[in-house]
């Protein structure tokens, strides 16, 4: 784990340094609140992140504010040489959640104390928010599943991609993919809010009238009142709404004011990726060939970095790849059907899975039974993963 400490004068915090080393940590210096938030951007994340109140372009307090909002599990360490007031440290406590506060000058014991203290409060906030995270993963999963059975129109919307998105958002070093996976699925729920005949438009690969694209892009926000309930789900929402906002951008609208790069931008790299999946998913409807798609992407309005286009070239060629054959019974949850599942029902051949979904467990019951009373024609082209 690294620790960063922020202050004017890199010699003055070394006490603080020489005990994180002992400890086996790795130790980072910023001079200045500016390089060190570029710093946490560039390098993070950071478990500990301790910073002098009296910085040169930002107050501490205001820093570790800035930290608690784009970082929340780091823990916040505040430094001072001298004394602050009630009112500096109730701030300290309530806007930016201060873990430690810390004088100077202080005791190789209180530093060590400190330290260990912190760390595992670092490691006890990671090991929450994965399972809350996951846990709100498991919940956008089954929510997009019913909607998909229950609205075919919208079956193969998402699903088909949802490897390829998720391949591409670990080839850009952007971590764990879980809160804009969570967005991802759960904005099928804004696809139904769309009027029909825009839903129909995109599903058969129609070019799409400006009032479509407007109600395309729209339909994340859709989802998120929903997640607005929940404090704990503020992630999701937040991206929701950077998703809709590059949608927006996608469908033309201002296109003079909004078509600048994205590193001017406050938009999350998880916003990123999103729009430029569903623009490619757009592109597949209109059954375009990779060279083409890229090409439209290249010169999309939103102008995504070309490290993301190459990468997104490089992961589906990667994809295509030779499928396994299956029995019914060999089936698990979280293969990748590669030929769409033909079958029975009720005496009529009908497609029962398209091509591209993501099998879940509710999928597979649904298989099995339709076998029972019908007939699946088998073996199964499927596509394994990493996780199964």
């Amino acid at each position: 784990m690294a620790i960063l400490i922020v202050d004017n004068d890199s010699k003055s915090l070394a006490p603080i340094q020489q005990q994180a080393r002992k400890k086996g940590e790795v130790v980072h210096i910023a001079l200045g609140a500016s390089l060190a938030l570029q710093r946490m951007a560039e390098k993070g994340p950071y478990a500990i992140v301790i910073a002098e109140q009296s910085l040169s372009d930002m107050d501490g307090l205001s820093f570790l504010h800035e930290v608690r909002t784009r970082w929340p599990n780091t823990v916040r360490i505040l430094l001072s040489r001298s004394p602050l007031d009630n009112t500096t440290l109730t701030q300290a406590i309530n806007k930016s959640k201060i873990y430690y506060f810390l004088s100077t000058p202080s005791t190789a014991t209180e530093i060590e104390m400190m330290l260990d203290e912190a760390l595992q409060r670092y490691d006890r906030n990671v090991a929450l928010s994965t399972e809350l995270h996951q846990q709100h993963a498991l919940f956008a999963k089954v929510l997009h599943d019913i909607v998909c059975w229950l609205r075919a129109d919208v079956r193969e919307m998402i699903s088909p991609v949802l490897p390829l998105f998720r391949a591409l958002y670990a080839r850009l070093g952007n971590g764990t993919a879980i809160v804009p996976e969570t967005a991802l699925l759960s904005s099928v729920m804004g696809m139904i809010c769309m009027p029909q005949g825009t839903l129909d438009n995109v599903v058969q690969g129609k070019t799409l009238s400006a009032e479509d694209r407007q109600h395309f892009a729209a339909h994340p926000l859709h989802v998120v009142e929903l997640f607005q309930h929940f404090s704990a789900l503020h992630s999701v929402e937040t991206l929701l709404q950077e998703y809709a906002a590059l949608l927006q951008q996608c469908s033309g609208a201002d296109a003079e004011d909004m078509s600048c790069s994205l590193s001017t931008k406050k938009i999350s790299s998880g916003a990123v990726v999103l729009a430029l999946i569903m623009e490619y998913r757009l592109a597949l409807y209109q059954k375009l060939d990779l060279d083409t798609i890229l090409h439209v992407l290249a010169g999309s309005p939103v102008k995504y970095p070309p490290e993301y286009i190459q990468a997104l070239r490089e992961e589906v060629v990667h994809l295509e790849r030779v499928p396994e054959e299956l029995p019914l019974d060999a089936l698990k949850p979280q293969m990748i059907v590669a030929r769409a599942i033909t079958g029975e029902r009720d005496g009529a051949e009908i497609v029962l899975v398209p091509e591209g979904y993501e099998l879940s467990r509710t999928t597979i019951v649904f298989l099995r039974q339709t076998a029972r009373h019908g007939r699946v024609h088998e073996p199964i082209a499927v596509f394994r993963t990493a996780r199964t």
